[in-house]
């Protein structure tokens, strides 16, 4: 009997509050009323933003790993060391000290990563898992 309250009674009858609404769009509703009543819409926007910069950056990192011509743990390792010490400075990738003399490679787009990192990639790897090591 309460299942067929909840599910025909209930959505014939709106005006006592229960509004049909699938899932997606009642979770973005919720979403968007805490973030107003909270003061967090900024915070959540930061956060969101980080959130696909970090996927984006995740994405180029796997087609580096497809380029590399390593396996198994070398592969990691390399991918380790790049992670270290691959820097940006004037615009073109550079190997970074421990100071980390250039700034971190900042989000690109597909293009610079395909004529710009990865070659650059490939040709420095070696480098980088030596400085790595030190």
């Amino acid at each position: 009997m309460y299942m067929n309250f909840v599910n025909e009674w209930l959505p014939r009858h709106p005006e006592v509050g229960v509004v049909e609404e699938d899932r997606e769009e009642q979770r973005k509703r919720l979403t968007e009323e805490a973030l107003d009543r909270f003061g967090k819409r900024g915070e959540y926007k930061q956060m969101v933003e980080d959130h696909k910069e970090r996927l984006m950056k995740d994405g180029k990192w796997r087609e580096f790993v497809k380029a590399l011509p390593l396996e198994g743990k070398e592969l990691g390792e390399a991918v380790k060391a790049l992670k270290a010490v691959l820097g940006w400075e004037d615009g073109a990738p550079v190997l970074c000290g421990e100071s980390m003399e250039g700034e971190r490679v900042p989000a690109l787009e597909d293009e610079i990563v395909e004529s710009v990192v990865l070659p650059w990639v490939l040709e420095h790897w070696r480098e980088a898992v030596a400085r790595n090591k030190k």
